[in-house]
């Protein structure tokens, strides 16, 4: 009988949406299915109803599950719920949904960008960017189409990594002591075409997202323009406004959730 650490730092809601998480993982509960009811689960690992309800909340906001009015709680397509005030990485983003991160790299070559990526990186006619084009699975779904372009001058060592399957953030970070600090980047709905829908296992024409924008380091250079192509049917993006006071925001920082 599957048991939960009552001793536990860690409370048991969470201990509950972790075990659940992790039947949703492994296949014991597919896609489609109905979980157990509130009360099996309460008999089940000796929990309250709350601790039942705060547990399947959390899953529903994650989307992993949802509730069917009158018939139960079933799980659902997996649809990530992504913020838009942290500057992350897939892996990282995966990583915290505890799902699967993988990549297959299409292709990674040393290119001359076009006018507008040379503009907003900020690039003198000839120089040279690493191009980075990634699909990238979690638990083996794909979820996004990734094209990236690096300025060659500021992270010469990337054109020797191997990046199927790292986060080239980590790698910078890590390996070369460079530090990513913000982002400027806009979202947008499209309509995939005919090479997205089939690296996106979509239909030709399925509504899509996509990212596009700039990103920085600490002492403020451009290190990379990025296009991130997401399935609409597997993201949403989630913002936290704040309503300033009539007289203005106090100061220029973000308020982060």
């Amino acid at each position: 009988m599957p048991q939960l650490n009552k001793f536990s730092a860690l409370p048991l809601y969470f201990q509950l949406a972790q075990a659940l998480r992790e039947k949703i993982r492994k296949g014991e509960y597919a896609k489609g299915d109905q979980i157990a009811s509130e009360r099996e689960l309460m008999e089940l690992y000796q929990v309250s109803r709350s601790t039942v309800r705060d547990a399947v909340d959390c899953l529903v906001n994650e989307g992993l599950l949802a509730r069917k009015h009158g018939s139960g709680t079933f799980v659902a397509d997996p649809t990530m719920k992504l913020g838009l005030m942290r500057l992350t990485s897939f892996t990282e983003d995966m990583r915290e949904r505890h799902l699967e991160p993988s990549s297959m790299l299409i292709a990674k070559e040393v290119q001359i960008p076009s006018q507008p990526i040379q503009t907003q990186l900020g690039l003198l006619p000839g120089e040279q960017v690493l191009m980075v084009r990634r699909l990238r699975f979690a638990d083996s779904i794909p979820m996004s189409l990734n094209i990236s372009y690096f300025i060659l001058e500021v992270c010469p060592g990337l054109v020797d990594e191997n990046l199927e399957n790292q986060s080239v953030y980590e790698v910078l970070e890590n390996k070369f002591g460079i530090r990513i600090a913000r982002a400027e980047q806009i979202i947008r709905a499209d309509s995939a075409s005919e090479y997205q829908a089939k690296m996106l296992n979509v239909k030709t024409g399925a509504p899509i997202l996509v990212i596009e924008g700039v990103v920085y380091l600490e002492d403020g250079r451009p290190i990379e323009h990025l296009c991130s192509i997401y399935r609409s049917d597997r993201y949403v993006f989630s913002i936290n406004p704040v309503r300033m006071s009539s007289a203005g925001p106090a100061n220029n920082e973000m308020v982060e959730p």
